[in-house]
Order: C-alpha cells, then sequence, then structure tokens
C-alpha cells in the first residue's frame, strides 16, 4: 500500500497534473493507495472511494459518483450537527466500535429525550415531591403560581444565556444588560406621556435596548476578534455605569398602575410574566429545532470549520445569537419591571451567573453545539426548586452563589465525562 499525505501542496499546476498521472499508473497496476487531501476538487477528482473522518473516526463513507464538496463538509461536522439532516445524497455511515455498555448507549436517546433531560426530570420530580411533603405551604396554589413565574423568568435568562452558548460564546454582562434596559423603560415611564402612549413606548424600548446591548457585543467580538468573555466582561461596567448614569443615583417608583398589569392582572388573576415565559419557550423552540439559521447556531458551537466549509457563515450566525440574546434580555428587563414596579441601578447584579448556571445545568454545553430548550426550563425550575429548599434550610444569602457556582462545575464535568465515554 502506498500512503500520501498532501502529495500536491505547494506544487504548480503542471507538477499537480503529472503526480496525478503516475498515482494512477500505480493505481492501475495493482497498488492500493490512500491519499490524504484537504483539496475537496483533488479528492472528488481521483479517489474511487472517500471516507470522512470527524472527531478522530470514520464518520462516512462516501461513492465518488455522488459526492459533492457540499455533502464532504455535511460529513465532517459531529453527528448532532444539524446540517446532516439537510443533506439529500445518501450518506454510509461507517460502523462504529463501542465499548459502552448496550444499556448506556441507548440511554441518550431513551423516550426521545436526552440523558441530562431524564436526570434533569428525575431531580426535579424527586425535589418538587419532598418539599410538598416537609413544607405546610409549598402546595398551595399562590405559591406554585410565583414558583412558575419566577421559573418563566429564569427561563427567559437562561434562554438568553443558552443561545450564545450553543453558537461557541458566552455572555457575562446579561445582568447589567437587564438593568439599562429596564432603566430605560422606566424613564419613559416616568415622562408625562399618557399611559397609552408611555406604556407600549417603554415596552418596545426596553426591547430594543437589550437587543441592541446583545448585538454590540457579539460585533465588537467579531471586529476585535476578541473572545467574547473579554468584551462583555467590559460591558458589564459599561451597561452600568449607563445604567447609574441616567438614573443619577435615584430610584424609579410610582410606574403607571397599567403597567403592573403586564405581569399579573390582579383583577382576572392572569399572569402575563408565565404567558411569555410559555411563549419564548415555544418560539426558541421552533427556531432552534426547525429553522435554518437556528440549526446553524448548533454547527457553528460544534465545529467552526466544518460549518465553514459546509458554506455556513460564522459571522451571521454569532451575530443571530448575540442579538437573540438581547432580545430575550430586553423582555426578562420589562416582566421584572412590570413584576416589582420598581428598580433601583444595582437590579440585575451577578444575575448573569444565575442564568450561565441554569443553561449549563439544563444541558447546554459549555464549548458549544448542544443544548435544548427543554433542559434550559428543567434547569430553571431546578434553581428555584434549589431556591426554597436554601430558604428552608436556612442557608445565608452569601452562601447561594458558592453553591451555584458548584453545581455549574458539576454540570460541566458531568457533560465532559459524559462526551469522553460517548467516544
Amino acid at each position: 500500500m502506498l500512503i500520501l499525505d498532501e502529495p500536491t501542496r505547494g506544487v504548480d499546476v503542471g507538477a499537480k497534473a503529472e503526480i496525478h498521472r503516475l498515482l494512477r499508473e500505480i493505481a492501475n497496476d495493482g497498488c492500493a493507495m490512500l491519499m490524504i487531501s484537504s483539496d475537496l476538487t483533488e479528492v472528488l477528482a481521483h479517489a474511487d472511494r472517500i471516507l470522512v473522518l470527524c472527531e478522530g473516526e470514520v464518520a462516512a463513507c462516501l461513492p465518488t459518483a455522488t459526492a459533492t464538496p457540499e455533502t464532504i463538509a455535511r460529513a465532517a461536522l459531529p453527528n448532532d450537527s444539524p446540517a446532516e439532516s439537510d443533506s439529500s445524497t445518501p450518506v454510509h455511515h461507517a460502523p462504529a466500535t463501542s465499548h459502552v455498555p448496550s444499556w448506556l448507549a441507548r440511554l441518550p436517546s431513551l423516550g426521545g429525550f436526552a440523558w441530562s433531560e431524564l436526570g434533569l426530570m428525575a431531580i426535579v420530580l424527586a425535589l418538587f415531591l419532598w418539599l410538598g411533603w416537609t413544607s405546610d405551604n409549598f402546595l398551595q396554589a399562590a405559591n406554585l403560581a410565583n414558583l412558575l413565574g419566577e421559573t418563566a423568568f429564569w427561563t427567559l435568562l437562561g434562554l438568553a444565556a443558552a443561545t450564545v452558548i450553543i453558537a461557541g460564546g458566552i455572555d457575562i454582562s446579561v445582568g447589567s444588560l437587564l438593568g439599562l434596559s429596564a432603566a430605560v423603560a422606566g424613564l419613559i415611564l416616568k415622562t408625562d406621556l399618557p399611559a397609552v402612549c408611555a406604556i407600549p413606548l417603554a415596552v418596545v424600548a426596553g426591547i430594543a435596548v437589550g437587543t441592541a446591548g446583545g448585538t454590540l457585543n457579539g460585533w465588537l467580538s467579531l471586529v476585535g476578534r476578541i473572545h467574547p468573555i473579554v468584551v462583555t466582561l467590559g460591558m458589564i461596567f459599561f451597561y452600568r455605569g449607563i445604567t447609574i448614569a441616567l438614573l443619577r443615583g435615584q430610584q424609579i417608583t410610582s410606574l403607571p398602575p397599567a403597567f403592573g398589569a403586564l405581569a399579573l392582572h390582579r383583577d382576572t388573576g392572569i399572569r402575563g410574566l408565565i404567558l411569555v415565559g410559555v411563549g419564548a419557550v415555544v418560539v426558541a423552540y421552533l427556531f432552534l429545532n426547525h429553522t435554518r439559521p437556528g440549526r446553524h447556531l448548533y454547527a457553528v458551537g460544534a465545529s467552526p470549520t466544518a460549518a465553514r466549509l459546509a458554506g455556513i457563515s460564522h459571522a451571521v450566525s454569532w451575530l443571530i445569537a448575540f442579538a437573540i440574546s438581547g432580545l430575550l434580555v430586553g423582555i426578562a428587563a420589562v416582566m421584572e419591571l412590570s413584576s416589582s414596579m420598581q428598580m433601583q441601578a444595582q437590579l440585575g447584579k451577578g444575575w448573569e451567573l444565575q442564568a450561565i448556571a441554569i443553561a449549563v445545568i439544563g444541558g447546554v454545553s459549555i464549548t458549544g453545539g448542544r443544548g435544548s430548550v427543554l433542559g434550559v426550563v428543567l434547569g430553571a425550575l431546578l434553581l428555584q426548586l434549589v431556591n426554597s429548599a436554601l430558604v428552608r434550610w436556612q442557608i445565608q444569602g452569601s452562601q447561594i452563589d458558592l453553591i451555584f457556582g458548584a453545581m455549574i462545575l458539576v454540570a460541566v464535568i458531568v457533560d465532559l465525562s459524559w462526551r469522553r465515554l460517548e467516544r
């Protein structure tokens, strides 16, 4: 067997043609030949069979007659890549050997749920039953409604963090951007405009500020070619400084009563916060799972190089992820302002930790390319139940961040360990 690694790299056109002619003569004489090449044109023109590697393993065997650069690039994406499902050309995956027990190999798809989602469901159910059994007022309707309202709010922030993480980035300015969005909305509500005009304007302005801030984070990371954790670290202080300057050390209070009805309509008992949370979950699920831009976020987060070869724009997907994150933060800011009917300059401080915790605990891979909306919802519900348990155990507030940080570390370690076991 003759093994060739990039046999025509760095040679001119004439020399390349001569090398190809010689290799064909050798192959015709009966010599087996293995050619490793990143030149797709060369591969398609001269290979009799194409094997595609992904994550150190043979991912696909493609017949040369039907293979194209697009199908090769799609096969090079990880197995859970969204781009694979778009291929109209059948891809013959090579059989893989595994030392994982059969019951463990089936676990990720058991009942259509990921392993992390099944584990979260079990933990949430156990904690819910324990709190209901040991607390006299936990199962009361008012307490459950408050629990769902808080879960809906934190689901919005969890989805904001998860969208960016899935695309391979991270945003730690969520809390400061929420404070700025709420401040802008609150200042509009304090103007002399009639409530019928001020409320819609405040809602639109709060959401617009959040969307613009998220997009700015992504744009600065792209233009400066800086990791988003560095960019958003600076934006934490930038957004918080603007908020302090706008409020001038004053609190926003005495908002129009009609604005409070957005989160809770006291006459009918309708909780708008829960409805908004459910709507956001449905839209996020449809976007991430059933639209091309949404699936591109997974592809970019899983493997930027393979996504680029498949024709996916990293810049566009990056900006979409950060813009959606900012949009969700803006919505959460408006709903939080409507719920509390007041705010001060420190609103949202430290909330980015909980938002990231919800995403990571919900099964979103911190390395990108993996995560689900259902997992984020379960992560938000779990953290609210943990909060209730901590209150019951009389844990001091200063220790709560320590517990949340430990939960993030455990979730990251479990995710990385599972992915290594899958390989």
